[in-house]
């Protein structure tokens, strides 16, 4: 779905939306034409305000046909028509449109909230430090959520790396600001949100044609090793292999020895070196990423930049 405003992409459909138009819009978002984000509702609320295409155009610097397009997309979201043109060219909201403005100023209200606390830190040069130990940081969904905070306007983003087992005490301590891993039971001092999966491989020292698996490694986690929450009657049994040995070893191929295979994160690996094996049953499929923070951090909005880092379609 093509939009007229560049920045971060909201998730909207909440409240009290009326029950047809929020499942439209739902279905839309998981696998049709488009997806309804903030800056559809910010240009649907200023025609609702300003009652012309035009007007709306000239106030966005849009043209005016991207103007209508949008508000089009809109309702085919909703499946629901927003406006009607009277005889004068002016738009007449339908009863949806009016439930849809109103209950959509709460959440203009609430990122509007959220940009002037984003604004605060800046001022202050704060820097929002994101915590993740060096084999999530290596993920495609680490990159990910990186990406997408620092596209926030005003938001300066900072990695900072974290040993495995340490980040609990790394958020108390003020080390990091927010945890992206797999701090399942962190405690009741801190609150976590899903933002997506990590893919589990497994990767083989060489190749199929000249290297048979010998010793089978599981990555060291949060948790404790990937193998414990893989099916207990895998075939090949999973020695233990720290984070800092696995780190190693992608950066040092040769110091790990042809034919060991190990079960880690998806990451990228030198395919000179390494050969990642197909996905057998008895491997876990993906972990959950959560991004996790200490309830009482003066940052408030730190619920909002989570809910931005849910995966979407």
């Amino acid at each position: 779905m093509n939009t007229i405003f560049s920045g971060h992409t909201h998730e909207v459909i909440s409240g009290r939306l009326p029950q047809r138009g929020l499942a439209r819009a739902s279905e839309t978002m998981v696998g049709g034409a488009g997806v309804v984000d903030f800056r559809h509702l910010q240009l649907f609320r200023r025609a609702y305000l300003e009652r012309d295409y035009t007007s709306v155009a000239v106030g966005t610097g849009a043209a005016k046909r991207s103007v209508v397009k949008t508000i089009r997309d809109l309702e085919l979201a909703f499946e629901e028509t927003l406006f009607i043109e009277d005889s004068r060219g002016r738009l007449v909201p339908t009863p949806f449109s009016e439930r849809l403005f109103n209950d959509s100023a709460k959440l203009q209200n609430a990122v509007a909230h959220l940009m002037e606390e984003v604004e605060i830190i800046r001022n202050h040069s704060r820097v929002l430090r994101l915590g993740a130990t060096a084999a999530v940081f290596r993920t495609a969904a680490f990159r990910k959520a990186f990406l997408r905070l620092q596209e926030l306007p005003g938001v300066r983003t900072a990695y900072v790396p974290i040993e495995v087992g340490d980040a609990a005490k790394a958020l108390s301590q003020g080390h990091c600001d927010l945890y992206l891993g797999f701090l399942d039971n962190a405690g009741d001092r801190f609150e976590s949100t899903i933002i997506g999966k990590i893919p589990v491989r497994e990767y083989l020292r060489g190749n199929l044609q000249d290297d048979s698996p010998r010793a089978s490694y599981a990555l060291q986690m949060d948790f404790g090793y990937i193998h414990d929450r893989a099916n207990q009657h895998s075939k090949r049994p999973k020695l233990k292999l720290s984070e800092q040995e696995w780190m190693d070893w992608l950066s040092h191929p040769s110091s790990c020895e042809r034919g060991t295979v190990v079960q880690a994160l998806e990451v990228s690996v030198d395919e000179r070196f390494w050969t990642t094996l197909p996905v057998r049953e008895d491997s876990p499929y993906a972990f959950s990423l959560s991004a996790t923070y200490l309830k009482q951090h003066p940052f408030e909005f730190l619920p909002g930049l989570c809910e931005q880092l849910k995966s979407r379609p």
